[in-house]
């Protein structure tokens, strides 16, 4: 008998998957691991100050300098489209922005509250995953 995951279940096996690779991946570069850590725990705060919009393209301005940015967009668009639209994200993490910008008002509140999810689930993941070495520096 099959199980049938609920959206919670889904996005945090999403970003969980996403979180452990980019873990993997970077494992000498404790800083650039920390600052990712440091972005996930800042980025729900940010969305809800500044608007979905305008934070996905800071996400992408910001991405262009530091590669934690980058990560976490490219992650927020391949989780969304996957887990809440049920079909691969498009290469560019542009034509996601775009997506959402052509949105019709209610869609586009639903798709905040939809990144919202996600981005509580990247905090608590990374914040647990990723711990500085140094134990008294950990927040």
């Amino acid at each position: 008998m099959a199980q049938i995951a609920t959206n919670s279940q889904k996005c945090s096996k999403a970003v969980f998957d996403a979180v452990q690779q980019f873990i993997d991946k970077n494992k000498s570069n404790e800083e650039l691991l920390l600052s990712y850590r440091s972005l996930c725990k800042s980025a729900g705060g940010m969305l809800r100050t500044v608007g979905l919009s305008q934070f996905l393209v800071y996400l992408r301005a910001k991405g262009v300098e530091s590669k934690e940015f980058q990560e976490l967009l490219n992650q927020l668009s391949v989780e969304f489209y996957e887990v809440f639209e049920s079909r691969k994200a498009p290469e560019d993490p542009g034509k996601f922005i775009q997506d959402v910008q052509e949105q019709e008002l209610p869609q586009y509140m639903f798709c905040t509250r939809r990144i919202l999810i996600l981005l509580q689930w990247h905090k608590r993941i990374a914040s647990v995953l990723i711990s500085p070495r140094d134990k008294k520096d950990a927040v």
